[in-house]
């Protein structure tokens, strides 16, 4: 005969087994970080800061464009200056690409000075001819250089500017290059690439 109750027993042990659920274990410990993944993209360049002095100590204005006037008056030439900072001393030199429309008829440069000066003196070296220059030296607002025209219409001629300028404790404005005209209604030109520059004076 079969035993029954051994398979009563047997099959009881199965359905207690079968039905009753373990509780859930605790989680198990962090596994280790995985590899970086690829490098992104390279994002977009920033604007460009302001330039710098060279390994002399010097700062550029230069101009992209030619400086054109016909006034009498002196002009400021927009992209040739410089703002001086209060309690300083600066050097500054402009280097101009002169031309006029008339040979007759010569470009005046100048300088147009800040307030709040405790001293500046500076020069200009104007050409007249291919063999003669026409020296100017100054140390107020918006002095001009003497008449004299240019040797011709078709070529740029340089004219020099030099000087030193010593800022108080409040400056205002710009040392600025300026332009006149040696006849009223006669073109006179700064060429692009014509520049000022300057640097600080160590104290």
């Amino acid at each position: 005969m079969t035993d029954i109750p051994r398979q009563i027993k047997a099959q009881a042990r199965r359905t207690i087994l079968a039905s009753a659920a373990g509780a859930v274990g605790p989680p198990g410990l962090e596994g280790p970080e995985g590899p970086a993944g690829p490098a992104g993209p390279t994002g977009p360049a920033g604007p460009a800061g302001p330039a710098g002095a060279d390994a002399l100590g010097w700062s550029y204005a230069r101009l992209s464009t030619d400086f054109v006037t016909s006034s009498a008056s002196s002009v400021v030439a927009t992209g040739l200056a410089f703002t001086p900072a209060a309690n300083k001393s600066y050097e500054f030199q402009a280097y101009l690409l002169c031309r006029t429309a008339t040979a007759t008829v010569g470009p005046r440069p100048g300088v147009n000075i800040p307030g709040g000066l405790v001293d500046m003196a500076y020069r200009v070296d104007q050409p007249s001819s291919k063999t003669a220059t026409l020296f100017f030296h100054e140390s107020s607002r918006n002095g001009l250089v003497a008449v004299g025209g240019l040797p011709d219409t078709t070529n740029s001629y340089l004219s020099i500017i030099e000087g030193v300028c010593i800022l108080g404790a409040s400056p205002t404005g710009t040392v600025q290059v300026t332009l006149a005209s040696e006849t009223a209604g006669t073109n006179v030109t700064f060429k692009a690439g014509s520049f000022i520059r300057w640097r600080e004076i160590p104290a």
